[in-house]
């Protein structure tokens, strides 16, 4: 390994989440370091986001509380999208996350199946779900969300199986804006004309950025990027996406999307929605050990061993010009 002198190069996938997917506060340079802090102000529910990310030993930390950086739009009780009444009686609630992934992802391998929980991190520190529900069936279509397309589970953990409406990189509006009927489609409308590709949401645990759903898509202009799913099968080459609603950009970067598509003035999800599974290795202290069983990944560490690393770890780090994952 190269020691700490140049940052990665302009294209790298390290250095592009870093400086769109979590805006560090100066530029990635020569011997550069990476610290981002976010405090909300107080939201209508009487709590306050509060998100630390750092950069140390080629892993990306992310600290939380969980809670979103907008005020959560009236309710999320209401008709799914397949007409189903769902009167979620959960609340949000402050959470002690503490997620870790790579700088540089490890290489592109066969899926690793998602488990049922957070398998990724929003830009503002709430955490992205895959597409199911917890008793396993299509949560998108059951259960229903508030307008900034967010629901707390049983446990008060607000989080996003699909595209968040409100969340920092999904269009140029603001929060309120993006609540009001048409806005967002018509800012994605934009977005297509302007042949502007959508900037980061935030990070899946393997460290690809996830992207909205505007992209440049196989071989052809910027579009609303299509997945290759017929209901909620995998069909090889039927869209723009691989079977982890991903796909490498024509600057060698690796990203998942979200997926939509326009109807009139609604923004609706198509399944896959985030990411059903990992394009590479996940960082394993992300998960409890059940769902590492279920992803079928062998790792004999701690979460607590991360949360002294976290806390130990110094502000400003030298980022070496070529790191390994950190793990084999």
């Amino acid at each position: 390994m190269r020691g700490g002198g140049r940052g990665p190069p302009r294209n790298h996938p390290g250095r592009v989440l870093l400086e769109e997917a979590w805006r560090a506060s100066q530029p990635l340079q020569d011997g550069g370091t990476f610290g981002r802090e976010l405090d909300g102000p107080p939201l209508a529910c009487g709590l306050r986001a509060k998100t630390r990310a750092r950069l140390g030993d080629g892993v990306v930390l992310v600290k939380s509380n969980g809670v979103p950086d907008y005020d959560v739009p009236a309710t999320w009780k209401g008709y799914s999208r397949s007409g189903r009444w769902d009167g979620n009686p959960n609340s949000i609630g402050e959470q002690d996350y503490l997620f870790a992934f790579p700088l540089v992802p490890g290489p592109p391998g066969p899926p690793v199946p998602t488990p049922l929980g957070p398998v990724g991190v929003a830009q503002n520190g709430v955490p992205f779900y895959d597409p199911r529900a917890a008793e396993g069936a299509d949560a998108v279509q059951i259960e229903a969300f508030d307008a900034c397309c967010g629901h707390p589970d049983g446990s008060s953990r607000y989080h996003y199986h699909q595209f968040p409406k409100c969340c920092a990189g999904a269009s140029s509006l603001g929060q309120l804006a993006a609540t009001q009927p048409g806005s967002v489609a018509a800012a994605l409308r934009q977005q297509l004309r302007d042949e502007r590709p959508s900037p980061p949401l935030g990070a899946a645990f393997d460290g690809h950025p996830i992207h909205g759903p505007v992209g440049v898509g196989r071989g052809g202009p910027v579009r609303l990027l299509r997945p290759s799913f017929r209901g909620t099968t995998y069909v090889e080459g039927s869209g723009d996406l691989d079977e982890c609603n991903g796909a490498l950009g024509p600057d060698g970067v690796y990203r998942y999307h979200a997926t939509v598509y326009l109807d009139g003035d609604d923004v609706v999800p198509v399944y896959p929605y985030i990411l059903p599974a990992y394009r590479s290795r996940p960082d394993p202290r992300n998960f409890p050990p059940h769902a590492l069983r279920q992803m079928g990944i062998t790792y004999d560490g701690t979460k607590e061993n991360l949360h002294r690393r976290f806390r130990n770890l110094p502000v400003a780090t030298p980022v070496p010009d070529d790191l390994p994952p950190p793990y084999e």
